[in-house]
């Protein structure tokens, strides 16, 4: 087995690859998780004042923080926990 041919370079051009790679990588994850995000492109008036799932009223502070939340805080945790995301 022949190894592959490996130009000479300085370490300090091996570590701003890296480095290089490394936030491209990040960039890529991050929008990424913007594109999947279910409140992107929601406003305030997207958001509902009853929780779909258990009816109670969703407070105004939620509904600012999180444009088109549809879950109170207690059903949304509950929610994520069922899908394996906490």
């Amino acid at each position: 087995m022949t190894l592959p041919e490996i130009e000479p370079r300085e370490v300090g051009d091996w570590i701003d690859d890296a480095v290089k790679r490394e936030q491209d990588v990040l960039d890529d994850a991050l929008q990424e998780q913007r594109l999947r995000d279910p409140t992107r492109g929601k406003t305030l008036a997207d958001s509902a004042f009853e929780c779909d799932a258990c009816g109670d009223p969703i407070p105004q502070a939620r509904r600012e923080a999180v444009p088109g939340v549809r879950c109170c805080v207690p059903c949304a945790h509950a929610i994520a926990v069922a899908e394996g995301r906490k």
